[in-house]
């Protein structure tokens, strides 16, 4: 569950800062473009989260 929460934690940080950076560089707000580019970030660190705990825990494991 700490990895779902962190996931949530940091997608909301990167769609408020994408939003406000559109808000301060373009004449309106890309809302999809913030939304896609939050999640992709996200789930990426999220996916290499989970890579790199499932390669400690198995090197762990073999030692």
């Amino acid at each position: 569950m700490n990895s779902v929460y962190r996931f949530l934690l940091t997608f909301t940080f990167f769609f408020i800062s994408n939003l406000i950076v559109n808000a301060f560089f373009k004449h309106n707000l890309n809302i999809l473009t913030a939304f896609s580019v939050a999640f992709g970030s996200a789930f990426g660190l999220f996916l290499v989260e989970i890579y790199a705990i499932k390669k400690l825990f198995k090197d762990v494991k073999d030692e």
